[in-house]
């Protein structure tokens, strides 16, 4: 659900201690609803995230917004603008507080070149987008809203933040309208509290058995 990559923090954190120096790598904070990456800026610096969660998110003219991913330690954003040479192709906010390496960009470029061992784990993290972007329109088509939306708070539930009722319509690309049909006849069900925007699991065993049925 959230996407990790420990790996690439570990190859970051690595070359961080073995030159202290480098101003090309530095630390920075990000609040709650703070954006590191705007849609549609020119590519600038990456992030590579340390701590917290961010959602990855394209808005579109009509201001409707499609969350593309949740993005957690050790994902790094920027780096398909500074490859393609193009302008940003989505937003990252801050869900939670984040801690996050800055990288600049011609130090993103240099590594790409010259380190072989950086340019698998780059690979690996295109690869492994692209994967998941199959799997998950898959999964779109194939599962019911229910299902869906059961699966998605299922995963949820061990984050230490809550999943609000508009992203989580913006990830499954569902109508609040739709999202709120679900989500009222899970409430009457027992399974699930709505409280304003924040969402709450009354039942994981009756949400694991409901789930069970749409097999």
């Amino acid at each position: 659900m959230i996407k990790t990559n420990q790996q690439l923090l570990e190859f970051f954190e690595s070359w961080r201690e073995k030159h202290p120096h480098q101003r090309d790598i530095s630390l920075q904070k990000f609040r709650p609803d703070e954006s590191l990456i705007w849609q549609g800026d020119d590519a600038g610096d990456l992030f590579l995230l340390i701590e917290g969660i961010a959602k990855c998110f394209i808005r579109e003219e009509n201001g409707r917004e499609y969350v593309l991913a949740f993005l957690g330690k050790g994902e790094i954003v920027g780096e398909v603008e500074a490859v393609l040479g193009s302008e940003n192709l989505s937003n990252i906010s801050a869900l939670t507080s984040i801690q996050a390496f800055r990288i600049k960009r011609a130090f993103f470029e240099e590594l790409l070149e010259e380190n072989p061992d950086f340019n698998r784990l780059i690979l690996r993290e295109f690869a492994t987008r692209l994967q998941n972007t199959a799997k998950r329109a898959s999964y779109q088509q194939t599962f019911p809203a229910e299902y869906k939306v059961l699966k998605i708070l299922s995963l949820w539930e061990k984050e230490e933040t809550s999943l609000s009722k508009a992203d989580l319509a913006d990830y499954l690309a569902l109508p609040i309208r739709s999202l709120n049909r679900v989500l009222k006849d899970l409430n009457e069900k027992g399974l699930l509290e709505s409280k304003g925007n924040q969402l709450k699991i009354l039942s994981k065993e009756g949400i694991d058995r409901l789930m069970s049925q749409h097999f």
